[in-house]
Formats: structure tokens, C-alpha cells, sequence
């Protein structure tokens, strides 16, 4: 659910794999199960993110491909943007929900590279207004003023510090 592996499988066509047969089967069976299912997908913010993230690279790589590829190509671009924007949509109302610690931060950074990335969703500039929130209170508690930090674990510190540079 949460898709890491769909990029992967995205840039692997433009090496002349054939996974678009495969992507196209994964993202109709996950859609058809989230439609019976509408409350598995959006477990927590978190997971949402992580797809987020997942599915707006692998559309990059996708759209990236040769329009005379296939069919296949245009449908598995549908499928994601209809993902994304139902994701979009789920964490407008959401972001700032989580708790305060690398997930808050979380929060803020990726509906900022979702919302910046698709503008065109209805709802990616209150997403966009209320990352930005979130960004600019989260990143001041950081760290306190003798320079540790509530968090200790270094992998914390590490994803936190990726966010900061893809948001610069």
C-alpha cells in the first residue's frame, strides 16, 4: 500500500523491461480493493505519504516514456494522478494531524512536494498553505537551545535532514 517499489519498476521500462503489463495489473488490483475497501488506504498519514512520494516519481518516469510505447502507458498515468489526487485531496484536511516528531515534519514537507508537484488538484493550495504551517513551526522544534534534540535516533535526524534539502 505504500508502493515503493512502483518507481522502480517505471524507470525499469525505460530500460526496455517490459513491467508496464505488470504496473498496469498492480495499480487496477490496488484501486479495485481500495474502492471496496475506502478506509484501507488512508491508515495514517503516514503510509499516505510514502505512496505519495512513491506514485509522483514513478508518474515522472512514466510520462518520461515514448507516447507510441503503448496503450498500457496513458492508463498507468491515469491510474496514479487518480491516486494522487485522492491522496492530495485526503491529506489537505489531515496534514498537521500527526504526532509532533519526524512525522509532523513529515507532514509538512511532503504535502509541500505534493502540493508544489501536482498544482493543478483542486485542493493543493490549502495542502500547500497548511505544509507550509506545519514546515515552520515543526523545523524551530527541532532541536532545543543547547542543540540536542527530542528525537535520538540518528535515522530520525537523517530523514529529517533529507527533508530540509529537497525543500531548499
Amino acid at each position: 500500500h505504500r508502493f515503493g517499489f512502483v518507481p522502480r519498476l517505471a524507470l525499469a521500462a525505460h530500460y526496455g523491461e517490459e513491467t508496464l503489463p505488470y504496473l498496469l495489473r498492480v495499480l487496477q488490483g490496488w484501486s479495485a480493493y481500495a474502492a471496496a475497501e475506502p478506509a484501507w488506504p488512508y491508515i495514517s498519514n503516514l503510509v499516505v505519504q510514502y505512496r505519495g512520494i512513491a506514485l509522483g516519481w514513478a508518474w515522472l518516469f512514466i510520462a518520461g516514456l515514448p507516447d507510441d510505447i503503448a496503450d498500457e502507458k496513458r492508463e498507468i498515468e491515469f491510474l496514479i494522478l487518480k491516486i494522487l489526487q485522492e491522496d492530495v485531496r485526503y491529506l489537505s484536511n489531515r496534514t498537521g494531524d500527526s504526532h509532533p516528531n519526524n512525522h509532523l515534519l513529515a507532514d509538512g514537507f511532503i504535502g509541500w512536494l505534493l502540493a508544489t508537484t501536482f498544482p493543478e488538484f483542486s485542493v493543493s493550495s490549502m495542502l500547500l498553505e497548511r505544509s507550509n504551517a506545519v514546515i515552520e513551526t515543526e523545523l524551530a522544534r527541532q532541536t532545543y537551545d543547547d542543540g540536542t534534540s527530542f528525537e535520538h535516533s540518528v535515522h530520525y535526524h537523517e530523514m529529517g535532514c533529507e527533508m530540509v534539502a529537497a525543500h531548499i
